[in-house]
């Protein structure tokens, strides 16, 4: 899995809740025609990889060895995109863990994100306490894709909180 971007805000909507969480997941973004793939088209801090500095919604990155600029045998770069990328995986040969800590409570969180696995997942904590946890088969399957790492297809995914539900951490 790769991500190229990430959205960040306080904000509630859309339609598909997963299945052990509480929480929507609905797909969406806007693509700016500038070959940086899709974007949030919810009013959000956006994080690119672009840029050095974090902004300052995000304490830290368990890694920054993740970021790519162009494809490898690891990570592929994101369909249509010229813009660095995160390059996400179970391990060191298929891309690295992350774990991105957030300064303060959110209920919103978009990525743009292509090449999903099966083995993919992405899981949101508050505090010790996973709040929601979805697998690579799932958002592929809301994608209406197959999770078998095709590097063609990439998308922007939404995900919501329920209400009175947060998280600190992804």
């Amino acid at each position: 899995m790769h991500i190229k971007s990430l959205a960040l805000a306080l904000a509630i909507c859309g339609t598909l809740r997963s299945a052990a969480f509480a929480s929507i997941v609905t797909l969406g973004g806007t693509d700016p025609l500038n070959n940086t793939g899709l974007h949030s088209s919810i009013t959000a801090v956006e994080v690119t990889f672009d840029v050095a500095a974090l902004p300052s919604i995000v304490s830290s990155y368990s890694s920054l060895n993740g970021v790519e600029s162009a494809s490898s045998s690891a990570c592929a770069a994101p369909p249509s995109d010229t813009s660095k990328f995160l390059c996400v995986g179970p391990d060191a040969t298929s891309g690295t863990p992350i774990t991105i800590t957030l300064s303060s409570a959110i209920n919103y969180f978009g990525f743009y994100v292509g090449s999903l696995d099966a083995y993919n997942s992405i899981s949101f904590f508050n505090g010790a306490t996973q709040t929601i946890s979805l697998s690579g088969t799932q958002l592929a399957t809301r994608a209406g894709v197959n999770p078998d790492g095709n590097q063609s297809k990439g998308f922007y995914i939404n995900v919501f909180a329920s209400a009175g539900e947060n998280f600190n951490s992804i």
